[in-house]
């Protein structure tokens, strides 16, 4: 989830909290239109071959929206989609009243509730998205009135439907802007609460338990490409006592920002604890995560660390292990954990592989 982009994040998080509502409000809306037919066939028998009809076909595009919550590819597919088939059954709407004599106080309503229900997707109603659904919806509406409803234009009849129409769409419009960004802020503090409780304060990499949850999908999804470098800085302990605690604090965020460079950005980075890391390879053959590896170990001694003006020479020891058929990603951690040791043992700066 770190490596997702922002609006990745920001879309799903939305589409979970406003899910529920909108799908209530789609349903509700559909359910209305219907009623309103029968209930006006009811009063008037005649309005049955064109109202009902064009009504139907509306609540049943208003229905087969539902599809898209299924499984939405993006906030663009998800939003223009809804949007589009909204806006066609408004405009389905809109003719089926054009033959009644009660088209004002019906049509208003139904696009009063169309207003209040594009509320819903504020989250996602960018400034230009906003201007395009609210001139397309005015526009379309204008254009069936005065062609199917013979309305003329700046008569009566067509100035009472817009002296309505339009305060409401700017009203929405206007509501739309504002919950946009409230929704922008809550993500904001959604973000930097998920990032406290995901990030390791010091480095910024993965802490442990972020790491777990997201290492073990990572591992179901990649099988069998799926490698492990546990990496430990050497003689941290006489750095720490030569110069101190907080220039053993930057030389592990200067390690962390090393090994973030040189990795890619699908690889996932954890401090595992003190000045130990673990590096998930994914989507990397065994000969192409060693030499990632390989780099790694050469970047960090090749890039001193520069503290109070003086540069001091760093290096790490590298673990590796790459899946041979390990029943979990525990058991793969450790196999690296012992390389790791023996990497320790013979020499310390460079990396030893599992199983060699």
């Amino acid at each position: 989830m770190p490596y997702t982009s922002v609006d990745d994040r920001y879309f799903w998080y939305q589409f979970g909290r406003i899910k529920p509502t909108l799908r209530r409000i789609i349903m509700l809306g559909a359910a209305i239109v219907s009623l309103f037919s029968f209930w006006e066939v009811y009063i008037d028998p005649n309005a049955f071959p064109r109202s009902v009809i064009l009504r139907t076909i509306a609540s049943g595009l208003l229905v087969s929206s539902l599809v898209l919550f299924i499984n939405p590819k993006n906030e663009a597919h998800f939003t223009n989609y809804l949007l589009l088939l909204s806006v066609i059954s408004i405009c389905f709407i809109t003719v089926s009243y054009c033959s009644s004599e009660r088209i004002m106080p019906y049509l208003v309503s139904a696009l009063a509730y169309y207003c209040v229900s594009v509320l819903v997707l504020a989250p996602f109603m960018s400034i230009r998205r906003m201007i395009a659904v609210y001139s397309t919806t005015w526009i379309s509406v204008n254009v069936i009135l005065l062609t199917y409803g013979e309305l003329a234009i700046y008569g009566e009849a067509w100035y009472s439907i817009n002296v309505h129409l339009l305060p409401l769409m700017l009203f929405s419009a206007a509501g739309c802007f504002r919950l946009r960004q409230a929704a922008l802020q809550q993500f904001s503090l959604y973000e930097q609460l998920l990032s406290q409780a995901s990030l390791d304060g010091l480095t910024r990499t993965l802490n442990r338990q972020s790491f777990s949850e997201v290492a073990e999908k990572r591992w179901f999804s990649s099988l069998p490409d799926v490698c492990v470098a546990m990496i430990d800085i050497d003689d941290f302990k006489r750095l720490n006592d030569t110069y101190g605690h907080l220039a053993g604090d930057n030389a592990i965020r200067h390690v962390a920002n090393l090994i973030m460079d040189t990795t890619r950005k699908t690889d996932l980075v954890c401090r595992w604890g003190g000045e130990e890391f673990v590096i998930l390879i994914a989507g990397l053959d065994a000969r192409g995560a060693h030499s990632l590896s390989q780099r790694v170990c050469k970047k960090i001694a090749n890039t001193p660390f520069i503290y109070k003006d003086n540069p001091i020479s760093l290096t790490v020891s590298i673990g590796f292990a790459a899946y041979q058929d390990q029943p979990d990603l525990v058991e793969l951690i450790n196999e690296a954990d012992i390389a790791l040791y023996r990497a320790k043992h013979n020499g310390k700066n460079q990396l030893q592989a599992a199983n060699n």
